[in-house]
């Protein structure tokens, strides 16, 4: 139910629409090796963060929290004032790697990255339930004109548009 995400803490990732994002972009949450389901992520809002050429607003290495209750909107494109684009290239939201996360009453808005517009997994168990996709999708290639502002050329990508999973449960 989104009238439960009123009260979340909102992360920002890089949200100027006036420059380009910093080369050097990393995830605003990561888990790694060991974490368990003792680990919860619960109740925070994600939204504007593009992880340049990366994983998302949220990655996962050999980890396997809890996502409960949280909400990914616009996440993984950004084009800049001057058509140039960028890309997430895992998922848009979250990129997995391994682990068993569990993924419940969660909301995946706009989220696009070139392998799973809103989720990428790789080697993982993934548990998704209660949850939201809506408007996520893969793009390969994504400019805008420079006069303006339109959509000049968007090549979208067959890898998933919400969810891509691979060699997983």
């Amino acid at each position: 139910n989104s009238s439960d995400l009123t009260h979340a803490t909102w992360i920002q990732g890089f949200t100027s629409k006036a420059e380009n994002p910093p080369e050097d972009t990393n995830p605003l949450v990561t888990c790694n090796t060991n974490e368990t389901s003792a680990t919860v992520i619960k109740d925070l809002a994600f939204e504007q963060s593009v992880e340049v050429g990366g994983y998302g607003a949220i990655q996962l290495t050999n980890a396997s929290p809890t996502i409960e209750n949280c909400l990914f909107q616009d996440l993984g494109t950004y084009v800049a004032e001057d058509g140039e684009s960028f890309l997430t290239s895992q998922g848009g939201a979250i990129t997995i790697s391994g682990g068993s996360p569990t993924i419940t009453r969660s909301i995946f808005n706009s989220c696009s990255g070139y392998y799973g517009g809103a989720i990428y997994g790789d080697g993982c168990t993934l548990t998704v339930t209660e949850s939201l996709f809506a408007s996520c999708y893969t793009v390969a290639a994504f400019t805008t004109d420079k006069i303006t502002g339109d959509p000049d050329y968007v090549a979208y990508s067959s890898k998933g548009g919400a969810i891509n999973v691979n060699d997983s449960v």
